[in-house]
C-alpha cells in the first residue's frame, strides 16, 4: 500500500505523462491527418486513398496509439511502485 506522499508522486507523474500523451496523440493525428489529404489524387483498391486512409488508417493508428499509452503509464507505474501485476 502507498502512503500519501507517494499516492501524491504518482498523481503528479501520471498528470505529467498524460499532458505528454495528449500532446503527443493531437500532434500524430494532425501530421496523419494532413498526410492523407495531401494523397487525395491516389487511389488504392479502387478507393481514394485519403478515403482509405480515412477508414482504416486512423482506427489503426488510435489502436497503436492506446498501446503506447498504456505501456507509458504501466512504465510510470512501476517506477512509483503502483503497478497491477499479478
Amino acid at each position: 500500500m502507498m502512503n500519501s506522499e507517494h499516492r501524491w508522486r504518482h498523481w503528479r507523474g501520471t498528470k505529467a505523462n498524460a499532458l505528454f500523451a495528449i500532446a503527443a496523440l493531437l500532434g500524430i493525428l494532425l501530421i496523419a491527418s494532413v498526410f492523407a489529404g495531401l494523397f487525395a489524387s491516389w487511389s488504392f483498391l479502387g478507393f481514394p486513398f485519403a478515403f482509405y486512409m480515412a477508414g482504416q488508417g486512423a482506427f489503426i493508428l488510435m489502436i497503436i496509439l492506446v498501446y503506447w499509452f498504456a505501456g507509458f503509464q504501466e512504465k510510470t507505474d512501476r517506477h512509483y511502485g503502483a503497478s497491477e501485476e499479478i
